[in-house]
C-alpha cells in the first residue's frame, strides 16, 4: 500500500436478485437469490422477491413454468 493512501472496502450485507430465463418450451423459470445478514430478514425478503417475480410475470405476459410434480 502506498503511504497516505486509504482502501475501502465495500461490502454488500444485502442483495436480491431475480432473472427471468426462459426454458427451451418458453415458460420462464423463477431464478431468485435473496442475501442478507439474518435468516429471519432473507425469509422475509425472500417472500416479497417471489410474490413480486409472480406479479412481474403476470403484468408481462409471461408464462411461469410451474414446479415439478
Amino acid at each position: 500500500m502506498i503511504e497516505g493512501t486509504t482502501v475501502l472496502e465495500a461490502k454488500a450485507d444485502t442483495r436480491v436478485r431475480m432473472n427471468f430465463g426462459a426454458n427451451a418450451k418458453g415458460f420462464v423459470q423463477m431464478d431468485i437469490t435473496v442475501e442478507m445478514p439474518t435468516t429471519a430478514e432473507a425469509e422475509v425478503e425472500a417472500k416479497k422477491a417471489i410474490d413480486a417475480y409472480k406479479a412481474i410475470c403476470v403484468e408481462k405476459g409471461l408464462r411461469l413454468a410451474e414446479p415439478a410434480a
